[in-house]
């Protein structure tokens, strides 16, 4: 694709006023360059009249190509990359889907046909939902999964976490250009994703996140998977819409189980109830996607020769619901001064972790 094709497609797929439908049905009777020299009215007989009163008032016609050849190297110099729905580096698996986006942006390595999960859950996670997202993407990652996930507050920013920890690849799907970093707080994830993995967009860059834009985001992050994996998830929540996508699309759908009455176990248990596949472990999800890469999965159990016995029985009772000191001092029948020593030793070795102060769960 020369430079002026790429300009036309970058034009066609950010002018404003008009969705994916409407420039769909567009191309049926013109091209691309053909409907960039056309005047405003010569538009009227190819739209709805409610297309062609939001066209209208959006419509601003560019007085050459060289004003959109300003705009596009912008991007460039950006470092982000525009990939058209006809260009060669436009995911495959996008193109399998109804309603796939006309372009998108990209920052960093445009991910191919290689297996995919999208790890997806609640923006306010418990410590043990972030915990088992970022394990199982961790994981996974060291199989040679890739990670997709939204980059939000909560299970995705961990799934994202996980993957860059096993040196996988992981790919952040936006509500917003590509360019602004939303929330805020993910700026070094955003920043390590860049480096080592994709961030991508079907909004041009400066466009900010609204409320509608996030569900159709949901589309994308199932479109680019071979399955989605939801952590935690309320009865109604995006992560569902994402689970509905997938199903749409013939994805394979996983959850992880939940507590009774948990609120946030009630999204995960209802699609269990539906048909959802039920797992554990990473190896549950590699059985299921690919068997090649179980094979690559490493053994995480820790041996019993590396611990001492009451290390092992401190470590026995945690898990990844936050325990107290004192419940823990309490289930093992130890000293207080013996339970510090121990506790600091474990930490020391890399086998548990103190998220809070006195509170502490096993590190995966």
């Amino acid at each position: 694709m020369n430079r002026d094709e790429m300009l036309y497609e970058y034009w066609f797929a950010v002018f404003p006023g008009l969705g994916r439908t409407g420039k769909r049905r567009l191309l049926i009777y013109n091209k691309k360059q053909e409907l960039f020299e056309m005047e405003k009215e010569e538009w009227r007989p190819f739209l709805t009249p409610k297309e062609w009163k939001s066209f209208s008032a959006h419509y601003q016609k560019p007085h050459n190509i060289e004003e959109i050849a300003v705009e596009y190297d912008k991007l460039l110099e950006k470092n982000i990359q525009f990939i058209p729905e006809n260009h060669r580096d436009y995911p495959e698996k996008l193109k399998q889907v109804e309603d796939n986006p006309l372009g998108i942006f990209c920052k960093g390595r445009i991910p191919g046909q290689e297996k995919a999960i999208a790890i997806v859950g609640s923006r306010t996670p418990t410590v043990y939902g972030s915990e088992m997202a970022r394990y199982f993407a961790r994981e996974l990652g060291k199989a040679g999964i890739t990670i997709i996930s939204g980059l939000a507050l909560g299970i995705d920013v961990a799934a994202h976490r996980g993957a860059l920890e096993g040196n996988g690849f992981t790919v952040g799907v936006l509500g917003n250009g590509p360019d602004i970093i939303y929330p805020r707080e993910n700026f070094s994830v955003y920043e390590e994703i860049m480096k080592k993995g994709c961030i991508i967009s079907e909004y041009k860059p400066g466009e900010k996140p609204c409320a509608y834009r996030f569900p159709e985001r949901n589309r994308i992050i199932s479109a680019l998977s071979d399955g989605i994996f939801v952590v935690e998830a309320k009865e109604k929540s995006g992560s569902l819409i994402t689970a509905d996508c997938g199903l749409e699309q013939g994805k394979e759908i996983f959850a992880l189980p939940g507590r009774a009455k948990d609120t946030l176990s009630e999204g995960c248990n209802w699609l269990i109830r539906q048909g959802a596949k039920l797992v554990t472990e990473p190896s549950h999800i590699l059985e299921e996607i690919s068997s090649e890469c179980e094979k690559n999965l490493k053994n995480r159990n820790i041996s019993d020769k590396l611990l001492d016995n009451k290390e092992k029985i401190v470590y026995d009772c945690l898990g990844l619901e936050p325990k107290h000191i004192e419940d823990i001092l309490r289930a093992t029948n130890l000293t207080v001064s013996e339970g510090i020593s121990i506790l600091f030793r474990l930490e020391l070795k890399g086998y548990i972790k103190q998220i809070l102060k006195d509170y502490y769960i096993v590190n995966l």
